[in-house]
């Protein structure tokens, strides 16, 4: 589970190098480019991204896109505009389902991005995930869980995390914990040393320090359910300035 969470992570570094095929920057039309992108996805045809990227980071990643594909074989990837921003960037939302079955249990995935490009002379020249969250699920049956977490915080604040399981359990007994991911440690060592602690059947809420200076706020989660394994990620946005805690 944690491999998936990893590439699912890794999904934004996948979409961007698509986008920025010169064939489709030269003359951008972003809805037309969403859907182009889309339906290169959909139909597991990355030709798009040979050719822009050294071989061995071309092969990693259709590596990692080929894995995602054996696990989720079924994924449906959904890219749409999402307006601009004040520095005139251009914001794209990427969106991943997936479901399958397997051993009598229930997989399911969910994944959202919002992701701002740049676009210099027609051609997109960088990329940056303002927003992101997943929740994977390996489960007996459909768990419905909601995140209640911000998508941007400002520096030195607090804000409150909340995963909440929409249908408790009264008398059942839900272990879990949230952690902090380090940018440098590997993501599946942080996710195996997740210390899982008695809780409330409802779910996980905590009140949580954003970091002092700009950047990210990395989260994870893993709840262990009656029915099954839910494991969560979450990237908040610090910011210093609070006219950009609505990006």
């Amino acid at each position: 589970m944690s491999h998936l969470v990893k590439l699912i992570i890794n999904g934004g570094i996948l979409l961007f190098l698509s986008l920025n095929n010169a064939a489709f920057a030269e003359n951008i039309n972003l809805k037309g480019l969403s859907k182009s992108i889309e339906s290169a996805l959909n139909n597991n045809d990355l030709s798009n991204v040979n050719g822009l990227l050294e071989t061995e980071i071309a092969v990693s990643i259709k590596e990692d896109f080929l894995d995602f594909q054996k696990e989720f074989p079924n994924a449906k990837w959904e890219i749409n505009p999402a307006g601009t921003l004040k520095d005139n960037r251009k914001l794209i939302k990427l969106a991943v389902t997936a479901l399958k079955k397997k051993d009598s249990q229930l997989y399911t995935l969910e994944t959202n991005q919002r992701i701002a490009l740049e676009i210099k002379k027609g051609k997109i020249t960088s990329h940056e995930i303002i927003s992101e969250e997943s929740i994977l699920k390996n489960t007996n049956k459909p768990i419905d869980i909601t995140l209640q977490i911000p998508n941007t915080a400002l520096t030195g604040s607090r804000y409150d995390v909340d995963i909440i399981i929409n249908q408790p359990l009264e008398n059942s007994i839900v272990a879990g914990n949230l952690i902090s991911l380090n940018h440098k440690k590997n993501i599946n060592q942080s996710l195996e040393k997740i210390e899982l602690m008695p809780m409330g059947s409802g779910g996980i809420f905590k009140s949580v320090q954003a970091p002092m200076e700009p950047g990210y706020q990395k989260w994870a989660a893993i709840i262990v359910h009656p029915e099954g394994l839910i494991s969560i990620t979450k990237f908040v946005k610090i910011v210093s300035n609070e006219n950009d805690l609505n990006l």
